[in-house]
């Protein structure tokens, strides 16, 4: 195939955000970028300020592309500065992570650049629009990689804990949610008249609730659930394919996007709060901080409570619209398995840190952050329930009624099946040991035992030492310009 020379005819072109998710997304982009420096401020490292600079430029950058080379553009400015910030953290094995990190994206965005490159060939044009069905491979890889969806999601799992805990704030709200915003503009993906998008973003929802269950450190909890959220996300813009639900499929995808920035960054500073008290990420070292800390304390429960989609709380609002969307009772059946996870999951968290006592030797005097770290916290906190009480304010013209007896009704199975469950494994949970590397399984032991042979090997895989990727990106990249050259 010929592809006709682009870059020489390119012009740089922004847009203005649509009216609705779209532009909340933008707004919350801008306001969380901003609280995450206040976040950051008693840090006092200037570098690592103009790093988070430029990685929220590249997220605005990336949301306010309006032809494919300028959006590539953003995706990499985040990429180069979310790898200064890791190698700038001092922590162990964090310069190894941030190289896999980098080796990652890199990949998906040269999956980015065939699937541009293709487009054009087939259209002339860069506009950013859903891309012609030759591109559409190219990009949903590129975007699979970009939003951590499994087996895809080692390097969010591996890189978030070690970055600072500023840092980690900052990851969790732009990189994953440009490739959702990503899918949403370019992505029209079906199989046999089924949302194939909607539905890898479904059962991902699940296995990565699973995953987030047996953790026992505090951050690579929350990082499971990142890819988890993200999974709802996908699961709404994937139904863009479809004809009945796919504008509000869509909306409802970006609206839960928006809710995910502002619970999970409050979760996140949550974890550094206590960590840094602490002086450690596990659990299970943890307890008694609900005295010492109430303030932290509140915001976590409120996050919590939004996360999980009890109502009237953020994450209600935006899953009852996904659920809506839908068409099938397949996906919103998924979802409401992966709400009850991550009920779990945060009655744990919960009880963890702030209810139980101080495990042995760790009875520390405990205190709230400083100012500058609880102002970011608490209005993140507001947001969980504003945007769940209010969220016409982001959803302008979608006139649906979220808070209908059945749909609240439904929107409270999570919290309660997960408070049953939890009545049942909370002596097992609260019991393990200082010394346990796991916690104890919570799905059924047959399934544990079938998926033991294999894990060796996904971690080995995953594992692989930055080098080695470097030298298979590398080797990809020369047979990549050779097939070019030769078309």
């Amino acid at each position: 195939m010929n592809i006709p020379p682009f870059l020489p005819f390119y012009e740089f072109s922004l847009r203005l955000p649509q009216p609705g998710a779209e532009t909340a997304l933008f707004a919350f982009f801008v306001l969380l970028g901003a609280l995450t420096l206040l976040y950051a401020l008693p840090d006092r490292r200037p570098g690592t300020l103009i790093a988070m600079l430029l990685h929220a430029g590249g997220g605005l950058l990336a949301l306010t592309a309006q032809d494919l080379i300028v959006l590539l553009l953003g995706w990499e400015t985040m990429t180069f500065t979310a790898f200064f910030l890791l190698a700038r953290t001092g922590r162990e094995n964090a310069l190894s992570a941030g190289l896999r990190y980098i080796v990652i994206h890199m990949a998906s965005a040269t999956l980015f650049f065939i699937g541009a490159a293709v487009h054009w060939q087939a259209t002339g044009a860069l506009a950013v629009a859903p891309a012609t069905p030759a591109a559409q491979p190219f990009f949903l890889a590129a975007i699979l990689i970009k939003t951590a969806m499994i087996p895809m999601h080692a390097w969010l799992i591996d890189t978030y804990p070690k970055a600072s805990y500023a840092g980690s704030v900052l990851f969790s709200i732009y990189t994953t949610k440009v490739g959702v915003f990503t899918a949403a503009r370019l992505l029209r993906v079906s199989l046999f008249d089924q949302p194939v998008l909607a539905l890898v973003g479904a059962t991902v929802a699940v296995l990565a609730v699973i995953g987030a269950l047996r953790q026992r450190n505090a951050r690579r909890l929350l990082a499971w659930h990142i890819v988890s959220q993200i999974g709802f996300m996908l699961a709404g813009v994937g139904l863009a394919v479809s004809m009945a639900g796919g504008r509000l499929g869509v909306e409802a995808g970006l609206f839960h996007a928006v809710n995910h920035i502002v619970y999970k960054s409050a979760l996140l500073m949550v974890a550094g709060a206590v960590c840094r008290q602490f002086g450690h990420d596990d659990l299970h070292r943890m307890g008694g901080a609900g005295r010492g800390m109430p303030v932290t304390f509140a915001v976590a429960v409120v996050a919590s409570l939004a996360i999980v989609g009890v109502p009237p709380f953020a994450g209600y609002a935006s899953k009852e619209l996904l659920k809506q969307a839908s068409q099938t009772p397949l996906i919103p059946g998924l979802l409401l398995v992966a709400s009850v996870g991550t009920g779990l999951s945060f009655i744990k968290f919960i009880a963890l840190i702030f209810l139980k006592k101080p495990a042995p030797g760790c009875d520390l005097p405990l205190k709230d952050p400083p100012a500058l770290q609880r102002i970011p916290m608490l209005i993140l906190a507001a947001f969980c329930l504003i945007n769940g009480l209010r969220p016409g304010w982001i959803l302008s013209g979608t006139d649906i009624d979220i808070y209908t007896p059945s749909a609240v009704i439904f929107g409270l199975i999570p919290p309660l099946a997960a408070g049953l469950i939890w009545l049942g494994i909370r002596r097992r949970v609260l019991s393990v040991p200082d010394s346990a590397e796991t916690e104890p399984v919570v799905w059924p032991e047959a399934v544990g035992n079938r998926l033991s042979p294999l894990l060796p090997r996904l971690r080995a895989w995953h594992a692989v030492h930055p080098h080695t990727a470097f030298m298979a990106l590398f080797l990809f990249w020369i047979a990549l310009a050779c097939w070019l050259g030769n078309a």
